[in-house]
């Protein structure tokens, strides 16, 4: 509306944009042509790098806070889809604080669709005893600023602690069942050895009982054997009697005849 009416624009035939960077004036002014944003940064194409992912990153935020600047929300929008494909929150968590300082800073947070995407994405930022040094400086500079991104951040993070231990209570539930588990497996096995230990018990009850027979009948057979020796003496001497008897008749009879 500017290149029309009495407005210097008008009179120019150009709109200055002092404050804006020239690459996001262009991809504004793609975007109102065709409705995307192409060639931008590293943004589009799979084999975008790490280095320059951090360049891309920079420039959607830029883009982003300019698109606020002039009401673009679809612009908005689509912004944040590229966002959630160049941005590493576990990989570069100081870009992606630095680069949510800078919007916040920027826009008007309480109906930015940032927000959604922030705070879906601060919980994956570390604990703040495993922050770096730098980092923990962002960190704190974040909450000390107040506004929508401490309120953000301190949301999140807490939705990740929160997340965390509800993940460390689940594990901790499944160590328990495996315990109770291997607890119930060695019950099962005592009680198992508790019924092997009574049928080895009878069985040396049994055992004791065939050993007692064995005893009597091994005495009785050294008895039978005890009274076969007697007999079998008392018949020697029985047969040496006799032989001696008629051994002394026999000569008694030779002596008379010869007489």
């Amino acid at each position: 509306m500017m290149c029309y009416g009495n407005f210097r624009e008008n009179a120019q035939q150009q709109i200055e944009l002092p404050d804006d960077d020239p690459v996001v004036v262009a991809a504004i002014t793609q975007y109102l042509y065709s409705g995307q944003i192409t060639n931008f940064g590293a943004t589009d194409g799979e084999d975008a790098s790490d280095s320059n992912a951090a360049k891309a990153s920079n420039q959607l935020a830029e883009l982003y806070i300019a698109a606020e600047k002039y009401q673009l929300d679809d612009l908005k929008a689509l912004v944040v889809q590229k966002l959630e494909r160049v941005t590493d929150v576990e990989a570069s968590p100081l870009e992606f604080l630095t680069m949510a300082q800078k919007i916040y800073a920027n826009t008007a947070a309480a109906e930015n669709v940032y927000r959604v995407f922030f705070n879906a994405s601060a919980a994956l930022l570390p604990a703040v005893n495993d922050m770096s040094k730098c980092l923990r400086e962002v960190f704190d500079d974040c909450l000390c600023q107040g506004g929508y991104l401490a309120i953000d951040l301190t949301a999140a993070m807490s939705a990740s602690y929160e997340g965390r231990i509800r993940l460390q209570t689940t594990n901790l539930h499944k160590e328990q069942r495996v315990v109770e588990e291997l607890t119930d497996d060695n019950t099962m096995a005592q009680w198992k050895i508790d019924g092997l230990l009574i049928e080895i018990a009878d069985l040396e009850k049994k055992l004791e009982g065939v050993t007692d027979k064995y005893e009597v009948a091994l005495q009785q057979k050294m008895g039978l054997i005890s009274r076969i020796r007697t007999l079998e003496g008392g018949d020697r001497m029985a047969v040496s009697d006799y032989e001696d008897r008629h051994s002394d008749n026999g000569s008694g009879v030779a002596e008379c005849s010869e007489e």
